[in-house]
């Protein structure tokens, strides 16, 4: 395999990434009200929300930070 062909599987492999990690933290800030906009920086991709950093606490919080990542290591898993 080339190494041309390596790089677009790894940039697709990259995108798929983003999607799976970031759309879950904007899904489920969208479910919870959450949601404000997603930002792309030069350093990488935020997800901006309504709440202050210092006021996020609760099971809310838990399932809007943590779901991306708990599943996206789980479909890494299932796909390997």
């Amino acid at each position: 395999m080339s190494k041309h062909v390596k790089l677009v599987y790894a940039f697709i492999a990259f995108v798929i990434y983003l999607t799976i990690h970031e759309g879950l933290h904007v899904v489920t800030s969208f479910v919870y009200g959450e949601f404000e906009r997603f930002v792309i920086h030069p350093y990488g991709f935020e997800v901006i929300f309504k709440t202050p950093v210092a006021l996020r606490e609760g099971f809310k919080w838990f399932i809007i930070s943590g779901m991306s990542n708990i599943i996206t290591p789980i479909l890494g898993l299932i796909l390997l």
